[in-house]
C-alpha cells in the first residue's frame, strides 16, 4: 500500500469519525433502517415541501411513537442538497431528529417526539449549500387511540 493511499485512507477514516461524532453531539441520530422506512405517525402535517432560506417550517404530529417528516431539495449553482450538507445546529429538547438522503436527490428531515410528550418543540438545521438556517417549529399532540364508541358518536 503506497504512503499516499495510506494518508487518504487515514484522512477518510478521521473525517468519517468526526462527522459521526458531530451528528451524535448535535442531537442527530442514526437508525439501522433507511430513512425511507420510518414509520409515519398517525397524524403528521408539515407546512412546506421546500423550506426557503430565512423561512420557518411547521410540523404537527401525534405522539404515537411514529415519525413526522419533511422531504426537501435544493439545487443551486450546480450543487444538489444532500444529508451531508445539512446539520442539526440546535437539537430538539423533547424528541429525536434525523436527517438523511432519500430517493430523487431529496433529503428527509424527520422528527419523533419523546414518549408521553405533548406541547411545543423546535429544532434548527443549517444548509451548507447556501450557509443558511431553517427553524422547524413543532406542535406535538397527545395521541388518543380511537375506540369503537368514539368512532361513531351517534352509536349508543
Amino acid at each position: 500500500m503506497s504512503a499516499g493511499y495510506q494518508k487518504v485512507l487515514a484522512a477518510t477514516f478521521t473525517l468519517t469519525a468526526l462527522v459521526a461524532w458531530t451528528a451524535t453531539s448535535t442531537g442527530e441520530t442514526a437508525l439501522a433502517d433507511p430513512m425511507g422506512k420510518l414509520t409515519r405517525a398517525t397524524a403528521c402535517a408539515t407546512s412546506a415541501y421546500h423550506v426557503a432560506a430565512g423561512e420557518n417550517a411547521t410540523m404537527t404530529v401525534a405522539n404515537d411513537g411514529g415519525w413526522c417528516w419533511a422531504d426537501t431539495y435544493q439545487r443551486r449553482n450546480w450543487r444538489t442538497l444532500s444529508a451531508q450538507s445539512v446539520a442539526v445546529t440546535h437539537p430538539s429538547r423533547h424528541g429525536h431528529v434525523l436527517v438523511g438522503d432519500i430517493e430523487n436527490q431529496e433529503v428527509r428531515i424527520a422528527y419523533q417526539p419523546e414518549p408521553g410528550f405533548a406541547g411545543r418543540d423546535s429544532f434548527t438545521i443549517r444548509y451548507d449549500t447556501d450557509e443558511s438556517e431553517r427553524i422547524f417549529l413543532i406542535t406535538v399532540a397527545k395521541y388518543t387511540p380511537l375506540t369503537p364508541e368514539s368512532e361513531n358518536p351517534w352509536a349508543r
